[in-house]
């Protein structure tokens, strides 16, 4: 026998709970074709199982459960996660939590406050109230520390006291400058001549020569006296000028130091304070922009229906 004269026949193995229905099968299949019309319209393949019977039984149950149900009044009952679905549906695929969630972040969003920090300089109104009167002292202060700067640090009456000083420092020796010295200086002269005539008259030497040359000699010898003490008083006070002039330059240099370091703190103030409305406001638009972005994912995620 050639290769080409080999048959197979093939018989196809159906398992026993098919075999019975598929033989039912095509027995009927003939009896239809033969009394036409040739159209079957029977279930041609197995039954479900009593499992998957069962599950389509209690999806029905689940189903049902959950339905609506119109009553005869005309009012809607709904059962089991119905009425929380229809809630959800009503307000576009979102809880009422959820929208008043949202709500929330649209007030904050529109929030009268955090616009105006966002749209001012980032101060709120008790802020900007402080950071005018802080700047209202500040520069009334400097502009007074600036007068008392530019008088070498002194006040108004230390200046008066150090142009005092500066006169009795810089003033020329003179008898004449003080009529008072001039005054008592000849009421001495005057003194000692009646003393010294009243002693010659007593030793009968009135009017001599003797007793004028003791005269002009005692006269003379006081009359220097007198006017080297004057110019030691003299001297003592220009020295004494001096000394207290250059105090008070001491004095206005401690108080230039002490005026730079208020005008300094005075104004690193008013810089702080500007520095933190600029941080209140990056703040306040983080916010801001933080809110709107969570917002706009919520609603990115609200479910779509299709149709």
């Amino acid at each position: 026998m050639g290769f080409f004269d080999s048959k197979s026949t093939t018989k196809p193995d159906m398992p026993g709970y098919a075999d019975k229905f598929y033989r039912t099968l095509f027995k009927k299949m003939d009896s239809a074709f033969a009394q036409g019309p040739h159209v079957y319209n029977k279930s041609t393949v197995p039954g479900f199982s009593q499992s998957t019977k069962a599950a389509f039984g209690g999806m029905k149950d689940l189903a049902g459960s959950n339905s609506a149900v119109t009553n005869e009044d005309g009012t809607v009952t709904y059962n089991g996660m119905s009425g929380n679905l229809q809630d959800i549906m009503s307000n576009g695929g979102f809880t009422q939590g959820q929208l008043d969630t949202m709500g929330g972040m649209r007030g904050l969003i529109d929030n009268p406050g955090l616009a105006e920090m966002i749209n001012g300089n980032g101060l709120t109104g008790e802020q900007n109230q402080a950071y005018s009167s802080l700047q209202d002292t500040v520069y009334r202060n400097n502009a007074a520390f600036q007068d008392q700067f530019d008088r070498g640090g002194l006040t108004a009456d230390q200046q008066l006291v150090a142009d005092r000083y500066r006169d009795d420092m810089n003033a020329d020796f003179s008898l004449e400058a003080n009529p008072a010295y001039a005054s008592v200086r000849e009421r001495a002269l005057k003194e000692q001549q009646m003393a010294l005539d009243a002693n010659a008259a007593k030793s009968g030497r009135y009017g001599g020569g003797s007793s004028q040359t003791i005269l002009a000699r005692e006269q003379g010898n006081l009359g220097a006296n007198m006017d080297v003490a004057q110019y030691d008083k003299w001297k003592a006070s220009r020295d004494a000028a001096a000394g207290g002039l250059a105090g008070l330059s001491q004095t206005g240099f401690g108080n230039q130091l002490g005026i730079s370091t208020a005008q300094q703190q005075g104004l690193g103030s008013i810089a702080d304070m500007g520095q933190l409305g600029v941080d209140n406001r990056n703040s306040a638009i983080s916010l801001k922009s933080g809110l709107q972005n969570n917002l706009f994912n919520a609603e990115k995620r609200r479910p779509r229906s299709h149709g």
